[in-house]
């Protein structure tokens, strides 16, 4: 992955010389807490004079390709792993604070490494919530590839940030990585265009204003929990469950998806998504919330489902949903809606049959035991 990074601050050559080839050996000129005073060997071409001005951070090794432009971009083939510092120069990570582009919060490849911005320039910097928790609130829109979590001895880090946007930008599909014993709730927007990978055995919770989750394409769960919304006594309606609701999820074995417990009058904690498929895992709403389902493509599951709230498909265009897993802790009303075919070929499936409806009274809708 490439990310394009703009410096801003003067580069002392130790050589006068116009260099065409060769090594350009530099050091920063510290003029400012927000950048990186380190020297740095740099092989390059094309570079005709002895001092630039430049932004953001300097990779430990890096082949840099400079254009004589104004402005210089500087492209770095290296991820920036950025560790978040709420504290600065005082001993000890993580903690709470404002996560922005112009205070010098991330320390540089560890938790001890020199402080600095963080940038959104790129799709390659990854973001380490470690050290104590807090919560990291949004006060400008942050774009971050991959967020690893793992506050010591364990704890919940936070995203908020009220009306601005974490986008998820990574070239590939991004991880948000949370360590067994550890949680992330994230209360800010969310967007991105590649899905995301919940990875290893903490707790991910998005509970994300309605109409502020922008998450396009799939989402995968290697490992541990993704809940979507949290538990509200007074509500009527967890809106933070639809944040999933056109989103492609597969589980894998041992992973687990549910949603937080609306408990308020008439509450409901139905979970929304756009497909299920995977080889495993479980699914489990809150408060026996309903699983709703657009069934936006043909899709396998052989994982356990427990609630007593049914299971709807509630799009379909010719689609076919399989679930051949665990069906005995499913009650509830089945419902499908014309053009959508479920199939139930998994333990507990027959129990199944007295529990059909058809959404829309159709003769087209089709449901297959095995």
């Amino acid at each position: 992955m490439k990310a394009k990074y703009l410096f801003e601050n003067s580069l002392t050559l130790q050589s006068q010389r116009e260099l065409m080839r060769g090594t350009l050996q530099g050091t920063q000129n510290h003029a400012s807490s927000n950048v990186f005073a380190q020297a740095r060997d740099y092989s390059c071409k094309g570079f005709k004079t002895a001092s630039k001005t430049f932004l953001g951070f300097f990779p430990t090794t890096a082949t840099l390709s400079i254009a004589l432009l104004v402005g210089m971009v500087v492209t770095n083939a290296q991820a920036a792993t950025l560790y978040w510092d709420a504290n600065g120069a005082t001993a000890g990570t993580g903690g709470n604070g404002n996560w922005e582009t112009t205070s010098s919060l991330w320390r540089l490849d560890s938790d001890t490494g020199a402080l600095g911005t963080w940038t959104n320039i790129g799709s390659n910097n990854d973001a380490v919530l470690a050290g104590s928790a807090g919560t990291a609130t949004l006060t400008a829109n942050i774009s971050v590839n991959d967020i690893t979590v793992s506050p010591s001895p364990s704890g919940t880090y936070t995203i908020a940030g009220i009306g601005q946007t974490l986008t998820l930008n990574g070239a590939a599909q991004s991880v948000l990585n949370v360590a067994s014993g550890s949680t992330l709730t994230i209360t800010s927007g969310l967007a991105g265009v590649n899905g995301f990978t919940k990875s290893s055995a903490g707790t991910l919770i998005l509970d994300t204003p309605q109409g502020s989750s922008g998450v396009i394409g799939g989402v995968a769960v290697t490992g541990g929990t993704l809940q979507v919304g949290t538990t509200n006594t007074t509500a009527s309606y967890n809106t933070a469950s639809q944040a999933l609701r056109s989103n492609a999820v597969t589980l894998s074995s041992g992973a687990s998806l549910t949603t937080g417990a609306a408990t308020g009058t008439s509450a409901t904690s139905d979970l929304r998504v756009g497909s299920i498929s995977g080889t495993g895992g479980s699914i489990t709403p809150g408060n026996n919330g309903a699983v709703q389902e657009l069934a936006l493509s043909d899709a396998t599951f052989s994982g356990a489902i427990t609630t007593t709230g049914g299971l709807n498909l509630r799009g379909g265009n010719g689609t076919t949903q399989t679930f051949s897993g665990n069906l005995t802790a499913l009650t509830g009303t089945l419902g499908i809606n014309s053009g959508a075919t479920m199939k139930l070929s998994g333990t507990g499936a027959q129990h199944q049959r007295r529990n059909r409806r058809d959404n829309h009274r159709s003769p087209r809708w089709h449901v297959h035991f095995g």
